[in-house]
């Protein structure tokens, strides 16, 4: 246990830009040397997806919300199964959604939540042609070859969770960026 201790202290050019403890803790290293070693063809989400984050906060507002539109995913809307609630959806104007189309999602990419209970990821339906995402989501665009079901499965997993526990900084408001999940294996 000693000599494993030791594999696992942190040198100055293991540094991966965060000063962070908990990040560097030995059984998230571990976990991650242990992927790599066992598949190594395995690259980083951001080799298979866009990543792309809801839009700024103050962007959309309560008065944004309208009865009909572009539906507006938010972190209440995804359960914790990783489906999609639709029974409370709200909708943004199809201007205000024009506006927002960056953070549009479509069937077959996947939301994932990056504050509150951070990393439920959910598969976008063919519920509604087009989605927004609000501010606390994360969109994982799908690319060709992409397996949207997969990923989620990989991420809702206990070696998904750890890496997104891993990497969630803030200590009041606990919270991942695209940069995070851009990195995930």
């Amino acid at each position: 246990a000693d000599g494993e201790a030791q594999c696992f202290a942190v040198r100055r050019g293991e540094l991966e830009g965060r000063l962070n403890a908990e990040f560097y803790r030995a059984e998230y290293r571990l976990l991650l040397k242990r992927i790599r070693s066992r598949y190594p063809s395995i690259g980083p989400l951001s080799k298979a997806a866009e990543i792309v984050c809801g839009p700024f906060g103050s962007a959309i507002t309560l008065d944004d919300y309208v009865t009909q539109g572009v539906p507006l995913l938010r972190i209440s809307n995804i359960a914790r199964d990783g489906s999609l609630d639709l029974e409370d959806v709200v909708f943004l104007s199809d201007e205000k959604a024009s506006v927002l189309a960056g953070t549009q999602v479509r069937k077959g990419d996947l939301a994932i939540s990056q504050r509150g209970t951070i990393g439920m990821p959910a598969v976008i339906s063919d519920a509604f042609p087009v989605f927004n995402i609000s501010a606390n989501l994360i969109a994982i665009r799908q690319l060709e070859g992409f397996k949207p079901e997969y990923v989620q499965l990989i991420l809702a997993s206990d070696m998904g969770a750890r890496q997104i526990s891993r990497l969630q900084s803030g200590q009041v408001h606990p919270k991942i960026t695209t940069d995070d999940i851009a990195g995930l294996l």
